[in-house]
This record gives structure tokens, sequence and C-alpha cells, in this order.
């Protein structure tokens, strides 16, 4: 292969009967890529994110969680970043708040407001235009009056009781709660590693968190 004209290349092949045979291409304009994505796109944005130090951080269930959200992104994986404009990001957090609810509206707003603030502050970018969208309203469990709580805990069942007492007197999150088990509790204390967070978190037990995880043991 040799070089032609502007705009082509030369190729020249020998054929079965031993002539040789001069071919010209047109060259195709040759892009930037970031594995199959071309620079600068929100593909490649995506990418460069997940192989930082701020998302390989990340706890595994906040990773899962934003890799699900940042797969909406999928529709414009091969837009420039640039060209993403707020108008774009409120239509598909509408479309996606409407098959799946106002927080998972919600929810990919927060993620990819995460992804387009760390591409300015790493120079990808020089705005985001995900700042300032406002929350969608709903898709959240309000919190309990302690009427409400204290109902529950008259009414319901003894394995659930014990779910709404556990929060009511820890404050722990939902899943911390799931995953707490007696190895947790040393008689005076609770102590465990937040999955959210990565926090270890030590919980002085009071006479009345005490007095029901000990008749909890007695029962096991």
């Amino acid at each position: 292969m040799k070089s032609g004209p502007a705009g082509l290349k030369v190729v020249t092949r020998t054929l079965a009967d031993g002539t040789r045979k001069t071919y010209s291409y047109e060259k195709k304009e040759k892009r930037a890529r970031i594995g199959r994505y071309p620079s600068g796109s929100i593909g490649a944005l995506t990418v460069a994110y997940r192989g930082s130090p701020e998302f390989l951080r990340l706890q595994p269930a906040t990773k899962k969680n934003y890799l699900l959200y940042l797969s909406f992104l999928e529709r414009m994986q091969m837009t420039a970043a640039a060209d993403i404009r707020r108008k774009n990001i409120i239509t598909l957090r509408n479309s996606i708040a409407e098959a799946r609810g106002p927080a998972a509206g919600n929810c990919f707003v927060m993620v990819t407001s995460v992804l387009f603030s760390w591409a300015r502050e790493n120079g990808y970018l020089d705005t985001s235009p995900v700042e300032r969208i406002r929350k969608l309203e709903g898709g959240h469990y309000p919190a309990w009056t302690n009427a409400q709580a204290q109902e529950a805990i008259a009414g319901l069942p003894e394995a659930l009781r014990r779910v709404v007492v556990l929060g009511m007197l820890t404050g722990q999150r939902r899943g911390d709660l799931i995953r707490m088990t007696w190895n947790n509790y040393d008689g005076s204390t609770l102590r465990l590693t937040q999955a959210k967070t990565a926090m270890r978190v030590v919980i002085p037990v009071d006479a009345e968190l005490k007095a029901e995880l000990d008749a909890w043991g007695r029962a096991k």
C-alpha cells in the first residue's frame, strides 16, 4: 500500500495469473475512540468514569445502583457529552419516572449529576447540564409518626414487630437492619459496618432495647 492523491489510498495486488493491479480507495476519516465510543461522547465519558478512583472506591451495592441508572444513558451513548442539554436529561428522567415511578426518576438525575460533575472537575466538560434540577414529588416512604409506630408495635405479628422496634431504637437504614445478626450484639452494644457509607458504627444498647434483644435471644 502507498500514498495516493489526497483523500485516496492506493493498494497494489498480485493476481492469480501473476499480473499486478492497482486499486484506489477513498480514505475514511478515523475518529479517536474509547472502546467502541467516539472520544467526547457520553459512552466514552461513562467508560472513563467507571475506571476512575471516585467510582472504584464506592461500595459494591452503590456501584451496582450507579451502573443501573447510568445504563439509561445508553440511547445517548454516541452523542457528544458537550451537546447534552438540561432538557434532554429532564425528558429522560420523566420517561423513567413514568415507567418506574418518581423515585427512579430522581435517582437517575442524582447519578447522572455525579457523572457530569466528575466530568467537569476532571476537565472533560466546562459545565454540567444536570445542576439544580428539582426533584419530582413522591416516590419515598413518609416517616411514621410516633402514634403510627406504637400502633404497629401493638398490632403486628412478632416477627414484624421486632423490625419496627429495632429500627426505632437503633435508627439504622433498612438494609443494615436486614443484615444484622446476633454476632453484632455483645450484650451492651450493637456493632456494625453500614453498607452505604462503610462506616463502622457502635450503638449503645439502652435498657429498653436490651430488654427486647435479650427476650428475643431467649426465644431463639
